[in-house]
């Protein structure tokens, strides 16, 4: 254990802690559900599937802690004191012996599965996330532990499953925190019960404990935190599918901004990027996320798919797509192109934010940021699903209550301006600001069309300046042609030649681009200063000025 008490951790370690600003009603709220949490108030509600309840404590707790000096004198006297750690009667270490878990062989807190399964499952576990997925271990404590406390969290009326709590900071200013385990002592009554509900707890936890002692902890991204613990607990109990239990509150709500939901309710979009690009890409978030880029959780998403040779925009729009192939559409014959979820016949189906008549002209709705809206056209037997996708990610983290308009049409008929869906129906569709949209189009449960993307010309490269430590790639506009290839070549005001290439252009939110990691062709850093571009696609030539800054 830490000798360091949890007072003087709260007033003297955290000062330097930068917490979100709160108003006196906010702090009322996260104190009371701190309270109820903590289990010194009870509680009628229980946690049940589907019920969109918080799940995990982990947030709750530990914005009391950081924020611990806006509290009141006797607010904070009263969260010191329920910040201490358990007394169990008994103590084992872990077979990997990195684990010591503490719980009680009697009384209302007694253990009441076996504990050789939870070592079992609290190595396996580490096993997976640390030396199979390779991200680092979780500090220990100076005894050379980690520490997991088995106690009845239900009974308080919380009816959560479990929690990591933070003790000490890492480094003064750091954001990085020593932590320790609190999970439930039978899970009697909950969506996954007995040794199950230890088993996806553990790995949840395991993974809170990682990310705060190595990478970053930020009020604002707590979603981040959570969608990624319970996509972990898939990962590594595959056959438990405790995440089942949360997914309706996003099938009924996908056009809700990505940061607004809680996390758990969102588990699926990293389970589709693992299955997309592979485990690696949820690690580089994190590495985006801590230090020294300090991203925030939607920018380190966009980023990565960026290195990743996609974009947000491409792969949510994907997103929503599966997620149409859910439920009793999950057998339905699908191009192989189409991402489908392995177990997509267990999840939701998606509820549209419309239901409207075959055709139907001028559609007026909003959008919030980082949503897709599903839009039912119904006439006869034919359905038509309309898949309007917004990933202006920047506004997801900016202004995620935000709208922004838009308007469909789809007609019987040809139309000047509009695009085929069948041999019957033309459709168009368009927005104030062309970046960040896209519209696809189920036909009786066939995609008929796919991402239409509103793209313009642009006359600038972003981001400018460039950053080596916050960015991955400069983005040139080209002037779209005939052919695809396009030739990019940067110089130095003195019009020495830095670095030449070929490759296709692509649409990037709605802009023609070609993209950079502004980098010499010996792959090496360039000074700070301003370079030139030039890019040429046929006869057409577009030149313009960047700024690199290497710190």
């Amino acid at each position: 254990m830490r000798l360091l008490s949890i007072v003087a951790f709260l007033f003297l370690s955290l000062s330097s802690v930068s917490a979100q600003q709160h108003t006196s009603t906010q702090l009322d709220s996260m104190y009371n559900e701190f309270i109820r949490v903590k289990g010194y108030q009870t509680s009628e509600r229980s946690l049940i599937a589907d019920s969109g309840y918080v799940k995990c404590g982990f947030g709750i707790i530990n914005s009391v802690i950081v924020n611990i000096n806006l509290f009141t004198p006797e607010q904070q006297k009263v969260i010191s004191r329920m910040l201490d750690r358990p007394v169990t009667d008994t103590s084992v270490v872990a077979p990997s012996e990195f684990f010591k878990i503490h719980y009680d062989v009697s009384g209302p807190q007694m253990l009441k599965y076996d504990i050789n399964e939870l070592m079992k499952a609290a190595d396996s576990s580490l096993y997976f996330e640390t030396n199979y997925l390779g991200y680092p271990l979780p500090p220990k404590d100076n005894d050379g532990y980690y520490h997991i406390y088995v106690t009845n969290l239900g009974g308080g009326g919380s009816g959560l499953y479990g929690y990591t709590q933070f003790e000490n900071e890492i480094s003064p200013g750091s954001g990085t925190f020593h932590s320790y385990m609190m999970i439930d002592n039978d899970y009697a009554g909950y969506y996954s019960s007995g040794i199950n509900g230890a088993r996806v707890t553990v790995a949840h936890e395991l993974h809170h404990a990682i990310q705060v002692g190595n990478y970053l902890f930020r009020e604002e991204d707590l979603y981040y935190f959570e969608m990624s613990s319970t996509a972990m607990e898939e990962f590594v109990f595959d056959s438990v599918n405790d995440y089942y239990a949360y997914m309706k509150d996003y099938f009924r709500n996908t056009n809700r901004a990505f940061a607004n939901n809680t996390g758990y309710d969102i588990a699926i979009w990293n389970i589709f990027l693992a299955k997309r690009f592979g485990f690696d890409i949820l690690k580089r978030q994190w590495q985006l996320i801590g230090k020294p880029n300090k991203m925030r959780a939607l920018n380190s998403i966009a980023n990565s798919l960026l290195e990743y040779n996609s974009t947000f925009g491409e792969e949510f729009k994907d997103f929503g797509t599966a997620c149409f192939f859910t439920n009793y559409r999950s057998d339905v014959l699908t191009p192989e192109n189409i991402f489908i979820f392995e177990e997509a016949a267990h999840y939701p189906a998606v509820k549209p934010v419309a239901t409207l008549s075959l055709p139907t002209n001028n559609v007026n709705m909003n959008s919030s940021p980082t949503a897709n809206n599903y839009l039912r056209f119904v006439q006869n037997i034919d359905t038509l699903f309309t898949l309007v996708s917004n990933s202006d990610y920047k506004s997801g983290i900016d202004s995620a209550n935000s709208f922004f308009p838009f308007q469909y049409h789809v007609y019987e008929g040809e139309r000047t301006g509009a695009y085929k869906l069948t041999s019957k129906y033309y459709a168009s569709f368009s927005a104030p600001q062309p970046t960040f949209w896209s519209a696809s189009e189920i036909f009786n449960n066939t995609l008929v069309s796919e991402g239409n993307i509103l793209a313009e010309n642009v006359g600038y490269a972003f981001p400018s300046p460039f950053y080596y430590s916050r960015n991955s790639f400069i983005f040139i506009p080209v002037i779209p042609g005939q052919l695809s290839e396009i030739d990019l070549n940067i110089y130095t005001p003195s019009m020495d030649l830095v670095y030449s290439t070929r490759q296709n252009y692509s649409t990037l939110y709605g802009r023609f681009v070609v993209k950079w990691n502004g980098k010499n062709d010996k792959g090496d850093k360039l000074p700070s200063g301003v370079y030139l571009y030039v890019t040429k696609t046929g006869d057409d030539i577009n030149k313009g000025k960047l700024v690199i800054f290497n710190e």
